[in-house]
């Protein structure tokens, strides 16, 4: 179903899985309800192309990313938009994180977690770094990481990779860290029981899926097809991933359309779109309503 006749990129979907934002033309910030169909702009601004909105953990607010330099992308400042009233604010980004010798960082992409808790996280300058702040802008730690975190659905732990250790899950509260995998990996998504993690993992200079049990450690790879863009379906039983191939003129991987696979690697993947460019699938978190 085509739900929007416009650029749009990354999409994130909402806790209760009704609701869509996005980036559309590289300066609207979009909601999208599915049920009524009403797509409401509800910011315009010269906003960061390369990142993914997200929602609050109660859904209330929407996070963007805004340029405020020239050339773009230099200094970014995060900002939510409370979706009751239209209200935009500056998220509370602690001086400890917008502080690098004097220079703010560029934000790429806020998340929020259930308990209210944010994670910010930003790919310059070096080393990339995510922190963990409250709502009144209190640091609550701070790590190196050179991928965007992403929070378990199910627990306040977080799950990133450092460079020179490896895919880290960090438990937020105790701030304790356990390496998953040395190797490290990128794109990590968590099961929606919480207990694997689908990541991309790069062998031989060729990215594909890895599946990761979060108890042992132990992980395997999913995908035979170099891939990308893992994402798990509600009920955990499915795996959607980008597929991949290499262009041999740009040294860069391009898509070839989007295929789905079991999680426990069993049976054949199946094709969900053709060879048509198809990037970055996303499942919504629920089963859709009536």
């Amino acid at each position: 179903m085509l739900v929007g006749n416009v650029e749009a990129e990354f999409l994130s979907w909402s806790p209760d899985g009704q609701r869509l934002t996005y980036i559309a033309c590289w300066q609207e910030l979009r909601v999208l309800d599915l049920a009524s169909g009403i797509d409401r702009t509800i910011m315009v601004d010269v906003l960061y192309e390369q990142q993914q909105p997200g929602f609050s953990g109660d859904g209330q607010r929407v996070y963007g990313v805004v340029s405020t330099s020239q050339p773009s992308g230099l200094l970014d400042v995060a900002v939510g938009v409370d979706l009751s009233t239209g209200t935009v604010v500056r998220v509370p980004i602690p001086p400890a994180f917008g502080a690098h010798g004097g220079v703010p960082l560029p934000v790429r992409s806020v998340q929020g977690s259930r308990s209210g808790r944010e994670v910010a996280w930003s790919a310059a300058p070096s080393p990339p770094q995510l922190v963990v702040f409250g709502s009144t802008g209190q640091v609550e730690l701070r790590r190196t990481s050179d991928t965007t975190p992403a929070w378990n659905p199910t627990a306040e732990q977080l799950v990133y990779s450092t460079p020179g250790r490896g895919l880290i899950l960090l438990d937020v509260a105790s701030g304790r860290e356990r390496v998953l995998d040395p190797a490290g990996g990128t794109h990590p998504v968590w099961s929606p029981d919480g207990h694997h993690i689908a990541y991309v993992k790069t062998i031989a200079d060729t990215p594909t899926i890895y599946v990761l049990d979060v108890a042992t450690a132990a992980s395997v790879r999913l995908a035979m097809d170099p891939a990308d863009f893992p994402t798990w379906s509600a009920a955990g039983q499915w795996i959607a991933y980008e597929r991949l191939t290499s262009s041999s003129h740009s040294g860069y991987w391009n898509s070839l359309g989007l295929r789905m696979v079991r999680a426990d690697g069993s049976g054949t993947s199946v094709e969900l779109t053709p060879d048509d460019g198809s990037s970055a699938p996303v499942f919504a978190p629920l089963p859709p309503g009536p």
